[in-house]
C-alpha cells in the first residue's frame, strides 16, 4: 500500500533475495511492463505509482499489482504477488499527514532510502 510506507512489508529470505518481475513484451508469455515502477530496496518492494495502469479497454495492460520473482528453496522458480493500494481508509492508512506546523516531516517510503538525485547543469558534459 502506497500510503503505509511499508511496501510489501517484511518479506521471507529467499523473497527478499528476488527482484521485481518485468515482461515488456505484450507479444510474450508473462508480460506485465511494471507499470507501477516497483523497486527492491532493503529486502521490502515499494510500489512508486499506480496511475499508469490501463485496466479496462482495448488497450488493457495490467491491473496495479508488485511481482516478485525468487527462487524457492526447493530450487524452483517462484512469484510472489502483491496487490498495489494508494490508501486504505478501513484500516486508517491514508496519505493525510497531520502535525505541528514547523515540524520536519520524513518523505514517505522508499525515499529516504534512495540517493539524492544528481542534476547535470545544460552545457555541462
Amino acid at each position: 500500500m502506497l500510503a503505509s510506507n511499508d511496501g510489501t512489508g517484511a518479506l521471507s529470505s529467499v523473497e527478499a533475495k528476488g527482484s521485481i518481475y518485468v515482461q515488456n513484451d505484450s507479444a510474450k508469455i508473462g508480460y506485465n511492463p511494471n507499470e507501477e515502477h516497483a523497486l527492491m530496496l532493503a529486502g521490502q518492494g515499494y510500489a512508486l505509482r499506480d496511475d499508469l495502469n490501463i485496466t479496462s479497454g482495448t488497450s488493457y495492460s495490467s491491473h496495479p499489482h508488485v511481482l516478485i520473482d525468487y527462487t524457492a528453496p526447493d530450487g524452483r522458480p517462484s512469484m510472489s504477488v502483491f496487490k498495489v493500494l494508494r490508501e486504505k481508509p478501513s484500516e486508517g492508512i491514508v496519505f493525510d499527514y497531520i502535525t505541528e506546523a514547523g515540524q520536519m516531516l520524513q518523505a514517505p517510503m522508499p525515499l529516504p532510502l534512495l540517493a539524492k538525485p544528481v542534476g547535470v547543469k545544460a552545457g555541462n558534459s
